[in-house]
């Protein structure tokens, strides 16, 4: 039987010892927090859908394969953009010196700076066209990989090539892409680093932000059981509604929770959270089981609510915002973005 120490410890990527040796190295994985630039994207900048954006956080989709509006798609494939009278001239540095064409990039940034180890791209369409990632150094912008598009079978992957060790630490990549090859766009879900804290960051540490975790009901109770007071939420958890219940029963004193694109989380997860009292921020964007009715929206506390997040819940409307906002007070963001039942009228609500 694991202690609860070990239990709660075992939540994490890495588990650090208890004795830190002055060149002992840790190890971070993380997943995109923004995106930066890009060249090309499916959807409009009016929708979250086919998008960019979609690149943020852990995968949506994966491993499931196919055509899914919640992830980022380029506005080409195939030699037809090429080939096509409106075609433009080649203006990217990078193809002029005989390396592989580019026609399109994504620059993504991430929360810490490490040393790079690896980067995954999770492609759940038409994979193959990457051909470059480049991570960005103090004065310019650094080659970790090249390689040729490939034709790659009608399946999902999480492709992972072998990557150039660098001697500085970097938060933000360019990937490249060429889709000469692909009968079809490809859709990419998400990008992880991986990648070594720079020694000094380790010995100033005091807080660690960790993702991408499983949790199962008996470590959530051992959360919750050794942790009163806990004000802040773990991310991605498989059964969204019971963490949604467990929190609050137990945990009255929430403050900020992050429930983005939890694909399980429901309205009667959502309801519980009516319990936290002191709830300052909620993030339920994306979280697309939640987003037929925003009627659940009445049972959140409001007195102290300061951030709303509803992305993409596309059955949230006017009506369901009233109930919410006539009882906060203290709301200062409201995020609607793909929100369109919503009308101007709201907003002198």
């Amino acid at each position: 039987m694991h202690s609860a120490s070990d239990a709660i410890s075992s939540l994490f990527w890495f588990k650090e010892p208890a004795e830190q040796k002055e060149d002992e190295e840790l190890v971070l994985e993380q997943f995109v927090q923004s995106v930066d630039d890009f060249s090309s994207q499916y959807g409009s900048e009016i929708s979250v859908s086919y998008t960019a954006f979609n690149l943020r956080g852990p995968p949506s989709n994966f491993p499931d394969y196919g055509d899914y509006p919640q992830a980022f798609v380029m506005r080409t494939y195939g030699t037809w953009w090429d080939e096509a009278p409106s075609a433009t001239e080649d203006y990217m540095p990078q193809n002029n010196n005989n390396s592989i064409p580019s026609q399109d990039f994504v620059e993504v940034s991430f929360s810490k700076e490490v040393y790079p180890l690896e980067v995954s791209i999770f492609e759940t369409y038409n994979p193959g066209a990457l051909v470059r990632i480049w991570a960005r150094g103090p004065a310019s912008w650094m080659l970790l990989w090249e390689g040729e598009p490939e034709y790659v079978v009608e399946r999902p992957r999480i492709f992972t090539p072998p990557i150039r060790q660098i001697n500085v630490p970097t938060r933000i990549l360019r990937l490249e892409f060429n889709h000469k090859l692909l009968p079809y766009y490809t859709e990419l879900d998400a990008v992880l680093l991986k990648g070594r804290f720079p020694p000094n960051v380790i010995r100033e540490k005091n807080n660690f932000t960790y993702s991408s975790l499983f949790v199962d009901t008996e470590i959530l109770k051992v959360i919750v059981d050794f942790c009163p007071h806990l004000e802040g939420s773990c991310k991605m958890i498989a059964t969204m509604d019971d963490v949604a219940i467990a929190l609050g029963t137990h945990c009255p004193n929430l403050k900020s929770v992050d429930f983005w694109k939890s694909y399980s989380l429901t309205p009667s997860g959502i309801r519980a959270l009516g319990r936290c009292e002191s709830l300052q921020e909620l993030d339920v964007g994306w979280c697309l089981q939640a987003g037929g009715s925003g009627e659940w929206l009445q049972w959140i506390a409001g007195s102290e609510l300061r951030k709303l997040f509803l992305g993409a819940l596309r059955g949230v409307c006017d009506r369901d915002l009233r109930a919410l906002v006539s009882r906060a007070p203290r709301l200062t963001q409201l995020d609607l973005l793909g929100v369109r039942a919503v009308t101007p009228d709201i907003c002198a609500a």
